[in-house]
């Protein structure tokens, strides 16, 4: 047995899978079209950076390079690993809860001259990830320098599963990073650009993103500088009809003054705001059906808008809370009636130990006139006084937490998490919620930073 500080579990954000088969309703729909294709880009790099350092221990802990057999965490001490040989054809990792993963390594080639992290920026690999048996996913990645970028070029292939429905995904990326640091500043470009399709039973998905983020830091400001661009020209279809973005463009500008929510991608306040741009439309069956817009005007120096849809059906749907939700957690004011269901950020997020998530049940009421001329009923419309659950999970997908299940009328409701109240408290990580009524179900991360 041996003591590795090195070795961080990463967590794997299994429920960035979530376009399953029971999603049917138009604002989890358009919530997917927005954004399936990063959360598929996040997942691949996760799992390249977790088999990395997997790697990396099993080859510390039997001083050569090892990419086969199996790491198992100590259940009292998630410091200490053991290595035992077998299997001799992948590199299986069993962490203290019981949750498993195992690399089966095609081509794993790169710079090793230093740490995983330097690997990381300069490989070629191909490896086949599964886990618990419930994820099947390849990666193919090649990282490495381009004059002062690092480039890569990566696709994730293969299948996964989310509450008992498959999902199938083949998405191919390129993008660079640029870092600069000097005297009193840094300076950061990321570029990522992904195509391919995302598919359930049920839904298909075109995905066709980009975005641009610009980073910095003034010492002599004491700030830390957030700008993003993003693109989407996606499309979903299924029984439903078609939705696509045409011509889909937001632009902003946020800030902080803390190191820590900086580092974690985390900005409160709104600045620049004459610079703020959204735009493009939504399209439902090829024609017209709403705007890109700002939930309302970018104000300098406060917590900024949302980016919505506003739409023809008489409801404006969340695509994005750009910085609203960073950091303090101080929305603007909530004036949304409960005629749909929503499930809101969790505030502070990150937070330690507790967060407070807020929730809105539909009061069925209202329905398009679309839906009643075709004689449906919106997805998103349960039955009045339905059971509602309200469930905490970690990263690999264990339930941690039952925060609410019982029946609940149409209204909003927020309840506390208190991570440290969960027994034996829970570390430090990225944990999901999930909200379900009826036929509707909606999951978000959160950031648990101790």
């Amino acid at each position: 047995m041996k003591s590795i500080n090195k070795f961080k579990s990463v967590f794997l954000f299994l429920f960035l899978f979530s376009i399953s088969a029971y999603s049917q309703s138009t604002s989890q729909i358009i919530d997917e079209l927005y954004n399936g294709g990063a959360d598929v880009i996040e997942q691949s790099k996760d799992l390249i950076t977790l088999s990395v350092q997997a790697v990396w221990l099993a080859s510390e802990l039997t001083n050569t390079p090892t990419i086969t057999g199996t790491l198992t965490q100590s259940v009292s001490n998630p410091n200490y690993w053991t290595y035992s040989s077998s299997p001799t054809d992948k590199l299986v990792v069993i962490f203290a809860n019981g949750s498993s993963i195992s690399f089966t390594f095609t081509t794993i080639n790169g710079y090793t001259e230093g740490d995983a992290e330097d690997f990381i920026d300069n490989h070629v690999m191909d490896f086949v990830s599964v886990i618990n048996g419930s994820l099947n996913l390849r990666v193919q990645s090649q990282t490495g320098p381009n004059g002062d970028k690092t480039e890569w070029n990566r696709t994730i292939t293969g299948d996964t599963e989310y509450n008992e429905n498959s999902v199938t995904t083949n998405i191919t990326t390129y993008g660079f990073k640029h870092l600069e640091v000097g005297s009193g500043y840094a300076f950061g470009d990321f570029y990522d650009e992904y195509t391919g399709t995302i598919s359930s039973a049920t839904v298909n998905f075109n995905i066709n993103e980009r975005e641009t983020i610009h980073n910095a830091y003034s010492s002599n400001d004491g700030l830390y500088v957030h700008e993003r661009h993003v693109h989407n020209n996606s499309s979903a279809s299924g029984s439903f009809g078609t939705y696509s973005f045409q011509e889909l463009y937001c632009f902003y500008v946020g800030s902080t003054q803390f190191a820590d929510s900086a580092n974690a991608g985390y900005y409160s306040s709104a600045i620049e705001v004459y610079n703020w741009v959204a735009q493009g439309e939504l399209l439902k069956n090829g024609a017209y059906f709403g705007s890109v817009q700002f939930s309302s005007t970018p104000v300098e120096n406060t917590y900024g808008p949302k980016l919505v849809a506003n739409c023809q059906d008489g409801n404006s749907y969340n695509l994005d809370p750009l910085l609203n939700w960073y950091l303090t957690g101080v929305e603007n004011e909530d004036n949304t009636k409960p005629e749909d269901f929503v499930l809101e950020q969790n505030y502070p997020n990150p937070f330690n130990p507790t967060t407070t998530i807020s929730y809105v049940i539909a009061s069925g009421a209202k329905q398009s006139q679309e839906s009643l001329a075709n004689n449906e009923i919106a997805s998103s419309q349960a039955p009045r006084n339905d059971n509602v659950s309200l469930i905490v999970y970690d990263a690999l997908g264990r339930k941690v937490a039952t925060l609410v299940n019982k029946i609940q009328s149409p209204g909003k409701y927020s309840v506390q998490f208190n991570a440290s109240s969960v027994s034996g408290g829970l570390p430090s990580g990225v944990y999901f919620y999930t909200l379900r009524v009826g036929n509707f179900s909606a999951t978000k991360k959160m950031i648990l930073m101790k």
